[in-house]
């Protein structure tokens, strides 16, 4: 136990850290994440509770290696606070057409905040989450920090599209990346 606390976090990117305190701050911004007491309630028309599965493909990567990343999430709103069971996984490849020649996967469990408007929501997420892969050819598993952001357009109220940036800051080989996604559920 002792030497995972003292272990020294390597391959995290400096990039990555930058881009998500700036992401933190502007959520946290009074312009950006301002919710008044009455705006999510049931006597208007953001309901109390609101429950949704999401799936997404983009790019990922790490400081060794570039892929493709897929991910998924199921989550359940009240009023702004936002609970979520995701799994998100970035493979990469040798050569132009060539075999994945690794990747990394998570699965973890998020609390976030969530501002949530009539047509859209943004919110930003972290938690725990355990990230198996196979960086440097040696199956590798380890507890991570799972971050995530959501910007989503919901146009109807059991449809939404949306982009999502998520990373895995893990003492073995953190990763991140940015999904285009769709959400299906209630959503309004």
């Amino acid at each position: 136990m002792q030497n995972f606390v003292f272990m020294r976090f390597k391959n995290i990117n400096n990039n990555v850290f930058l881009f998500f305190l700036i992401l933190t701050l502007l959520c946290i911004s009074e312009n950006v994440f301002t919710i008044k007491n009455n705006e999510i309630s049931p006597n208007n028309d953001h309901p109390n509770n609101l429950f949704w599965i999401k799936a997404g493909l983009g790019v990922g990567g790490s400081k060794q290696h570039d892929g493709i990343a897929f991910g998924a999430n199921l989550s359940y709103q009240k009023d702004y606070h936002l609970f979520s069971v995701r799994s998100v996984a970035y493979i990469w490849q040798i050569g132009m057409f060539s075999l994945p020649g690794g990747g990394f996967i998570d699965a973890g469990v998020l609390y976030g905040r969530v501002a949530k408007k009539k047509y859209g929501f943004a919110s930003l997420s972290g938690g725990l989450a355990v990230a198996k892969g196979n960086p440097n050819s040696e199956n590798i598993t380890t507890l991570g920090l799972p971050l995530e952001t959501q910007l989503f357009f919901t146009p109807f109220s059991f449809l939404g599209l949306g982009i999502t940036g998520f990373a895995n800051i893990n003492p073995e080989e953190s990763f991140y990346g940015g999904l285009i996604c769709i959400q299906i559920g209630e959503l309004r």
